[in-house]
C-alpha cells in the first residue's frame, strides 16, 4: 500500500474498519461504541461500520474518503496475511457476483 503512496493513515483506517466491521458480526449489539471509537480515531474519516456491511459498500468508503486503492488486490493481502480472513473471504466472494 505504501508503494501505491496510500498515507500510514489510510492504512491504519482501513485495517481498523477490517478488523472493526469483524468485531461487530461477532458483537452486533457493540455497534455504537465501536462507531464512536472509529469516528474518535479517525475524525477526518467518513465510515459507518454495520455488522452486514457489503464489499460494495467497503468500496465506497475507500472512494468518499480518498483512498485510492484497488479494494479487491488489497482484501486478497489481507486474506493472504491472515488478516479478516473470513470477512475479507465473505467480501471477495461478493465482489466475484458483483458488476462493478
Amino acid at each position: 500500500l505504501v508503494e501505491n503512496k496510500v498515507s500510514e493513515e489510510d492504512i491504519n483506517f482501513i485495517e481498523t474498519v477490517l478488523t472493526f466491521t469483524t468485531s461487530i458480526k461477532r458483537l452486533p449489539d457493540r455497534q455504537k461504541m465501536i462507531n464512536e471509537r472509529l469516528q474518535s480515531l479517525f475524525p477526518n474519516k467518513n465510515a459507518v461500520i454495520k455488522s452486514d456491511l457489503t464489499y460494495q459498500q467497503f468500496v465506497y468508503i475507500l472512494r468518499e474518503n480518498g483512498i485510492e486503492a484497488n479494494p479487491g488486490e488489497l482484501l486478497n493481502k489481507y486474506y493472504l496475511q491472515g488478516v479478516c480472513v473470513d470477512l475479507c473471504d465473505e467480501w471477495l466472494n461478493q465482489k466475484k457476483t458483483s458488476y462493478f
